[in-house]
């Protein structure tokens, strides 16, 4: 069985697609409490994150 170099490069950028789609979903609920805790803006908080 041969590596199949084009297959492999497509699943490994699919996955990390994925894996920063649910880091940026993961973070989104809890922004009003952060912008709270931490007297920042929504701005500033798009700035540094």
């Amino acid at each position: 069985m041969r590596w199949r170099y084009p297959g492999s490069v497509l699943g490994l950028c699919m996955l990390a697609f994925f894996v920063t789609m649910v880091g940026r979903l993961a973070v989104s609920p809890v922004v009003p409490e952060i912008t709270d805790a931490f007297s920042v803006s929504n701005t500033l908080l798009g700035v540094e994150y």
